[in-house]
């Protein structure tokens, strides 16, 4: 008799533990809920704040690029005034992208300035592992990458001619308008095959700078191409034109062009405020490719002083 009632008892006392157990639970539970639950409300506005911070910091650095793009068109309308219609000026801060142009989108005569975009052609060619560096260039006894760091650096036409006709001047016509190079165009010859020219190779200041801009951001090649690409228009050694009017030991990554009554030159200007492209596009000289103009030290000069003021 003990013993059953040593068992209810047993039990009576498990339930009203369980009891209690679940009336504390039941107490604390809303204040539980309460302590895990996210502050929405409050991460809502951190994040807004930290929107607005970066929005305004865009808005500053943009307006910054807008005042400095205005100063700078200043210097081109003012050197450009002297010489009405005879110029196409590109020059862009590379950094912060301010940039000013002066007839940007004239066409004129490539000159060797195509060549810029034959090397391209070359290296994409390299990059997809359809030529190799150290194969012998078509017509030349020289190497592809002999011909082409002299088609650059001493701007020699044969290694144009030979390594445009490697890469195929429809082909790469057809590439540079895919890149958006609109008023650039190199095939200019009858055929592929004859190697008659039927009228002159077209480009403008603005192509140009696209194309440069492109190239110096790693957008057209592999890394190592452009590295080596670049590596090679620094190498150029036709320094007469914008390389004279930068102080002495300045890196310039570029190609010239000159060619009847045209000059032009266009690059990267490596400076210690921070880089900058550089496209000059000219007509109307007498003796051009023997008597560089000095304008184009003015114009150099100019410019490199006012991204390094």
């Amino acid at each position: 008799m003990k013993r059953g009632f040593l068992i209810a008892g047993t039990v009576l006392g498990a339930v009203a533990v369980v009891v209690g157990v679940y009336s504390g639970w039941t107490r604390i539970q809303p204040e539980f809920k309460a302590s895990a639950s996210p502050d929405i409300a409050g991460l809502q506005a951190k994040a807004e704040k930290e929107a607005a911070a970066v929005k305004a910091a865009e808005a500053a650095k943009k307006a910054e690029a807008d005042a400095e793009a205005t100063q700078l068109q200043s210097v081109l309308n003012t050197f450009s005034a002297r010489y009405p219609g005879q110029f196409g000026i590109v020059t862009t801060n590379l950094k912060t992208g301010a940039s000013a142009n002066v007839n940007a989108n004239q066409q004129m005569v490539a000159a060797s300035l195509y060549k810029l975009f034959v090397g391209y052609g070359i290296y994409k060619k390299i990059d997809a592992g359809e030529l190799k560096p150290t194969s012998q260039t078509k017509g030349s006894a020289l190497t592809i990458k002999q011909c082409l760091h002299i088609m650059i650096t001493i701007s020699d036409n044969d290694c144009g001619y030979y390594l445009g006709r490697m890469v195929g001047w429809a082909a790469l016509d057809a590439d540079l308008k895919s890149l958006g190079l609109t008023q650039t165009k190199v095939n200019n010859y009858v055929s592929a095959n004859s190697g008659n020219v039927n009228s002159d190779k077209q480009t403008s200041p603005a192509d140009v700078s696209l194309f440069l801009t492109r190239l110096y951001h790693g957008e057209l090649l592999s890394e190592k191409s452009t590295k080596d690409y670049t590596d090679v228009l620094k190498a150029t050694t036709m320094n007469t034109w914008l390389a004279s009017g930068l102080p002495k030991g300045t890196v310039f990554g570029h190609k010239t062009g000159a060619l009847y009554n045209l000059v032009h030159d266009a690059g990267i200007v490596y400076g210690a405020n921070g880089d900058y492209l550089i496209v000059v596009m000219s007509r109307n000289w007498q003796n051009a490719s023997k008597q560089p103009p000095p304008v184009f030290a003015d114009i150099s000069r100019q410019v490199w002083n006012f991204f390094n003021k």
